[in-house]
């Protein structure tokens, strides 16, 4: 999948919802949450041994708008030309 994003205005600690989306804190501590669809790689006996997430490319025009204190922390993610 391959997505071109343009956010409409800043995204600031003002911008409202946006620190419980974006903090180190948010989402087990890996910070904003990743775009693209997890799904089972494994099952055995109907349980999922684990959970891959769809890659996702795309590009982000921020066209002069501000994104501020975001957190992203994908130590064992994967990242291509990050």
């Amino acid at each position: 999948m391959s997505y071109h994003f343009v956010p409409n205005n800043d995204l600031t600690e003002a911008t409202e919802g946006y620190v419980a989306l974006s903090g180190s804190a948010t989402n087990e501590g890996n910070g904003w949450q990743s775009i693209g669809n997890e799904f089972c790689a494994e099952e055995e006996f109907g349980e999922c041994l684990y959970y891959e997430v769809e890659k996702v490319s795309g590009s982000l025009d921020v066209q002069g708008d501000i994104i501020d204190k975001l957190t992203i922390n994908r130590p064992n993610g994967y990242q291509e030309n990050a």
